[in-house]
């Protein structure tokens, strides 16, 4: 059975919790010391534990430490000298938090795979996305099938911030009766050192490598926020950014859900890439222009790994939609990972 993180019930969160007073001097209730009044009790201790930390222990570590604790148990061995995590390790800790993720190369065959099964092909195929526009990495960069032609709608944590106006445009660019193929990602990565939810990229202007930089600054800002202070109110300043004061509410609304999750990172993802594939279906619901177009829908989380190292992706679904009804929509993941397996088979 798989042990989870518990979300911090209500009743144990700081601002319920009875405030103990630490400081010499003050007036000590009877229930908090011994019997004789010479030591103070183990339920004084619990509560003042609580008071100050009213998370588990991971929880407590992850906000000490700043980052998520490594995935997997790590030694010596999988450093190199220099500070740098092992190529292998780190793809252990991949296949730890998102297992099943393929490296791009893998994936575009597969994908390409289902796309050529079921009569798609480079001319009667466009490419769309909804990623955050920071997102160096691109499954399709320079394919043969999905040159760099092609429009983007997504905000912000991957989400479709273009709105309406944004995706009426994409779907100006399908010809009549062809297929757009609607990737949605969220996006992570790890740095050199192996830590999740950071990345390090080379500024090719100047060849400088960047500090590690936060991915899902956004949404990881507003978890921490919600942390520390539950019931916070966006100030003014806060509210100006539309995308950011939507990111907030939308973690606050799932933000026992997420803390339930081994790896906040994953979690924010999950709920990010399920709005976006819901506002994306709505989308298409309301365009009279798509109810004749087929649409595909690959859905997942890009993770960008260190120089010397393939990026990887980790997909959640691949759907097809061959008519304007909601039943229209088919999953077709058992058929990639036909595919999948079938390009594994080949290289043994």
């Amino acid at each position: 059975m798989k042990v989870r993180n518990l979300p911090v019930p209500i009743w144990k969160r700081k601002q319920y919790a009875e405030k103990i007073v630490e400081e010499k001097g003050s007036k000590a209730k009877k229930e908090h010391l011994n019997s004789v009044g010479t030591a103070v009790s183990e339920e004084l201790c619990k509560k003042i534990l609580w008071y100050k930390y009213p998370k588990n222990l991971i929880d407590v570590v992850k906000e000490k430490a700043g980052a998520a604790p490594p995935p997997v148990p790590l030694g010596p061995s999988d450093f190199e000298e220099d500070g740098r995590m092992k190529t292998t390790s780190i793809e252990r800790c991949i296949d730890r938090v998102y297992p099943g993720a393929l490296s791009h190369a893998t994936l575009r065959k597969a994908v390409l795979g289902v796309l050529s099964d079921e009569g798609l092909n480079y001319a009667n195929t466009y490419f769309g996305c909804s990623r955050a526009p920071m997102e160096a990495c691109r499954i399709f960069d320079g394919d043969w099938m999905f040159p760099n032609d092609y429009v983007n709608i997504g905000g912000l944590g991957g989400l479709p911030f273009g709105g309406r106006h944004a995706f009426h445009s994409l779907l100006k660019h399908v010809p009549d009766s062809c297929c757009l193929l609607m990737l949605m990602s969220t996006h992570t990565g790890f740095d050199p050192a192996g830590n999740l939810g950071f990345v390090q990229r080379l500024d090719e202007k100047t060849m400088q490598v960047s500090p590690p930089l936060q991915t899902c600054m956004a949404p990881m800002k507003a978890f921490r926020i919600l942390l520390e202070e539950p019931e916070y109110e966006l100030n003014k300043v806060e509210q100006e950014d539309r995308q950011y004061k939507y990111i907030f509410n939308l973690i606050k609304q799932n933000f026992d859900h997420i803390s339930e999750c081994d790896f906040v990172t994953e979690g924010i993802g999950r709920v990010l890439l399920q709005k976006t594939r819901s506002t994306i279906l709505k989308y298409l619901g309301e365009s009279k222009l798509a109810q004749n177009m087929i649409v595909v829908l690959l859905t997942g989380t890009q993770i960008e790994t260190p120089s010397g190292m393939s990026d990887y992706f980790a997909v959640t679904d691949i759907e097809i939609r061959r008519g304007a009804r909601p039943e229209d929509l088919k999953s077709y993941k058992e058929k990639l990972k036909y595919f999948i397996d079938r390009e594994h088979l080949s290289q043994h």
